[in-house]
């Protein structure tokens, strides 16, 4: 039976062979995950302004580099667009730092997005490795993304005050379980 599914998909035993190589990094990966997740979980209330606060000051950071950036480089027709972009990194930056209790509700938004697309993906490549006997985890982890985004929109504006901090901490704990079930199911090749 082995050699049959290695005729009918000959990178199975290439991937297979990468997946155990890798075993302790999966591992490693998925427990720091957790981690992550659970301390996330115990600063949830303020996890999310924070984030939120960080995003902001980093697009001004960001700003300011493209801006004096734009400076150095002689005789580019470009510049401008260079400038109209930093002044837009600049500004969206500031509008964060100054109002993140709006913006913290925007990102939620766009949070809850990226949950849907990012479990829909999950779903879809669990489904395309026909021969990945671990596809279960995948597909449930892509499946509570996809609930945990569809739980925010359904409940949004309200949601964005008070669910990012929490969400993103199980998403980091799904994430983190799914790379160690995974890591334990491996077999040598």
């Amino acid at each position: 039976m082995k050699e049959i599914a290695q005729e009918v998909h000959p990178e199975f035993q290439k991937m297979q062979k990468i997946l155990y190589d890798n075993k302790g990094w999966l591992m490693g990966i998925g427990i720091a995950f957790v981690i992550l997740g659970i301390i996330g979980l115990g600063i949830s209330a303020t996890l999310g302004l924070t984030i939120t606060g960080l995003f902001g000051v980093l697009l001004i950071v960001g700003g300011c580099i493209q801006f004096i950036h734009t400076f150095t480089i002689k005789a580019w027709k470009g510049r401008i667009y260079l400038i109209i972009s930093s002044f837009i990194y600049l500004l969206a930056g500031i509008i964060i730092v100054v109002n993140p209790v709006k913006s913290e509700m925007f990102l939620t938004l766009m949070l809850a997005c990226m949950f849907i697309f990012v479990g829909t993906l999950r779903i879809c490549m669990a489904f395309q490795k026909h021969s990945f006997k671990n596809r279960l985890w995948t597909i449930i982890n892509g499946a509570i993304s996809v609930i945990l985004g569809i739980i925010i929109i359904s409940n949004w504006p309200f949601s964005g005050l008070l669910v990012i901090g929490l969400l993103i901490s199980i998403e980091l704990i799904m994430n983190g379980w799914t790379f160690v079930f995974v890591a334990s199911q491996l077999k040598k090749p």
